[in-house]
This record gives structure tokens, C-alpha cells and sequence, in this order.
């Protein structure tokens, strides 16, 4: 996930409307997790602490877990 990602990229990676993202973006600048950076008439963006690319794996990984207990409850109680 490393370097710098284009606007145009992160749309299209996220689906997000562009509004959408960038209210994401300024919140992220905001609390100085992303960085911006204007190459001509684009902006790049990059997270400023690689770790944070751990922290958020590791609160996906704990969000899949607990999906999968609860379809795995669901499943058992034939719902």
C-alpha cells in the first residue's frame, strides 16, 4: 500500500464520490494521518506514518473476525 496515491486513483479505489472523499481527505489532513501534495494540476496524497498501515490491518482483521462469529451464530441457529 506504500507511496503516493492520485485523487483520481483513490476514487476509483474506494468508490466514493468525490465529494465524499474529500471530506475523508481533509478530516485525515486534519488529524495529520495523510499528506497532500500538488504535482500540476493533481493532488497526491500519502499516509505520514507507515505504522498506521498496521493499525488499520489489524482493526480490518478484528472486524472480519467478529463478522464471521456472527454469520457463524447465524448459521447455527438456522436464521
Amino acid at each position: 500500500m506504500g507511496g503516493e496515491r492520485s485523487v483520481q486513483t483513490l476514487l476509483a479505489d474506494t468508490g466514493l464520490s468525490q465529494t465524499n472523499l474529500s471530506r475523508h481527505l481533509g478530516v485525515l489532513r486534519r488529524e495529520a494521518i495523510v499528506e497532500r501534495r500538488a504535482e500540476g494540476n493533481r493532488a497526491l496524497y500519502r499516509i505520514c506514518d507507515p505504522s498506521m498501515v498496521d493499525v488499520c490491518d489489524l482493526m480490518c482483521g478484528s472486524v472480519a473476525d467478529r463478522l464471521a462469529e456472527d454469520l457463524e451464530g447465524f448459521e447455527g441457529a438456522g436464521i
